[in-house]
């Protein structure tokens, strides 16, 4: 399961109520061990053993899955991996449905500079690791640009959730029997509805959990089909859907596109596959040496702990309660940058940015280099000034300080497909100011990102402040016709630029 950055940053949270935060405190801060590998971290209450064991298969299946897939190891974000050792233990710290926790054994938190997966160890081995693979899978799939249909992300992650080490090799594509039966049994469901399916639309607890089931089969099936059937003459094509995804945003013209089929089509090569006697898998030579270079394992500080913990709790929208995790964090270790970008998050979360900007600006304050927090403070930023009572309290430095913030996020993350767009409702704000540098942004993010309205919509108020209002006009019309598919509200921000064209024209 995943939990993105822009459900909660537009949204403003969802603030929920616990009792058992006090009561974890004491619980939470002793008998955890932290191991630092290159490219991940290792929070965890399992002993030393067990948790120097689940880092060595985390690197291997990494080696292994880019065989498969090939990316750029310096895209990989770091990531943090936090092990719980029970069910119980786990509990907590899962996104709520109905005010209950999801029933899931694990899921990955992505936000950008902060990149979580969390799982429970307590259960069978074989089935801890198709969670930790399936959740690592979501990690690795973040390294391409773009934003991935959820059924292919998801298929994906049941596809090398059967991730297995066998000797000097791995197997990837084992068969899930138990999908092939779910998939037999219920009703047919056409592809073309899977296509089209958001992760708010998934339930795992209630009767929808048998349709969640159904989606997560579907998709399995899709994605293996897509790697390794007719012995794998469509990988090629699925590597390089994975490079370009996100450019057009319809998923049913993308998939025709990139793979030459119809959703029926693939609902009926899908019947012909699912019918073998066997499917089929790849078995491939994995160098297994100095797969322990790097490591460094010792005792976690309780800090370390509570930072990791009010990430979770962030990540799947309960920010509320990571208050005292990040508080805690912070006094222990006085000079906490990453303590006070927790806490920023959190006033964000709960509707006070002002509160929210002093925080991230302490951290930047003591040199934290993060995008993220560079991005969180023009968020907060923005965010201050538009509660604002008047627009005179709008000011020039309020804007400038924004824009720095912007700015600084590009440059240090230019793959950062937000900061184009919070850049492009910045210039919404009727404010006299430099707009070089602005301009500079969003060219190079319709390079890539092309059709990304929030861009489109600020090149469209560039445009008609220098008095250019056909090619104003022309990126108001691109914004409308793409506006559906953006994952921030844009309707009010489209209307002022319309607004501002009339005016000219008048």
């Amino acid at each position: 399961m995943r939990s993105r950055l822009r459900s909660w940053i537009w949204r403003g949270g969802t603030l929920i109520a616990s009792g058992w935060g006090c009561s974890l405190a004491a619980a939470f801060g002793a008998d955890w061990v932290r191991l630092t590998a290159p490219g991940f971290t290792v929070i965890s209450e399992a002993s030393e053993a067990k948790t120097r064991a689940w880092a060595i298969e985390f690197e291997l299946f990494r080696r292994g899955i880019s065989q498969l897939l090939p990316v750029e190891p310096g895209r990989l974000q770091p990531v943090s991996v936090v092990l719980f050792a029970s069910a119980g233990r786990f509990e907590p710290f899962k996104p709520l449905e109905n005010g209950k926790p999801a029933r899931i054994d694990g899921f990955f938190v992505r936000i950008p500079g902060r990149n979580v997966i969390a799982i429970s160890v307590g259960g069978a081995r074989e089935a801890t690791r198709e969670r930790i693979f399936h959740e690592a899978t979501h990690w690795y799939l973040d390294a391409f640009d773009g934003s991935l249909p959820l059924w292919l992300e998801e298929g994906l992650g049941e596809v090398f959730g059967t991730f297995s080490l066998q000797g000097d090799t791995f197997l990837a594509g084992a068969a899930r029997p138990e999908y092939v039966r779910a998939i037999r049994v219920a009703k047919p469901v056409p592809f073309a509805q899977l296509m089209t399916k958001r992760r708010e639309d998934l339930r795992y607890n209630g009767q929808q959990a048998d349709e969640t089931t159904q989606f997560y089969a579907r998709s399995w099936a899709a994605a293996h089909l897509l790697m390794f059937g007719d012995g794998g003459a469509r990988l090629p094509a699925l590597r390089d859907f994975l490079q370009h995804a996100g450019m057009v945003q319809d998923p049913i013209k993308d998939f025709a596109a990139a793979f030459g089929l119809s959703p029926s089509d693939l609902d009926t090569q899908l019947a012909a596959y699912l019918g073998r006697r066997s499917l089929p898998a790849v078995r491939a030579p994995l160098d297994r040496r100095a797969a322990e270079a790097g490591f460094r394992l010792a005792p976690a500080s309780s800090a370390e702990v509570d930072l990791a913990l009010g990430g979770l709790l962030v990540g799947v929208g309960r920010a509320g309660e990571a208050r005292d995790y990040f508080a805690r964090a912070a006094a222990a270790r006085p000079v906490n940058p990453q303590a006070w970008i927790g806490m920023g998050e959190v006033e964000l979360a709960a509707g006070r940015p002002a509160l929210a900007l002093r925080q991230f600006n302490d951290a930047l304050a003591h040199g934290e280099q993060n995008f993220f927090a560079h991005y969180l403070a023009a968020v907060a930023g923005m965010r201050a000034f538009q509660m604002s009572v008047t627009a005179t309290e709008i000011t020039v430095n309020h804007y400038a300080e924004a824009w720095r913030n912007l700015a600084a996020a590009q440059q240090l993350n230019p793959r950062f497909l937000p900061v184009y767009e919070l850049t492009g409702l910045l210039l919404a704000v009727p404010l006299a100011h430099e707009t070089t540098g602005q301009e500079a942004v969003l060219r190079e993010g319709a390079v890539r990102f092309p059709r990304c309205p929030a861009i489109q919509l600020g090149l469209g108020f560039l445009e008609v402040r220098t008095g250019n209002v056909a090619a104003a006009r022309a990126h108001a019309s691109q914004a409308a016709e793409w506006i559906t598919s953006s994952s921030i509200p844009l309707g009010e921000t489209l209307q002022l630029l319309e607004a501002e064209i009339r005016r000219r024209e008048n």
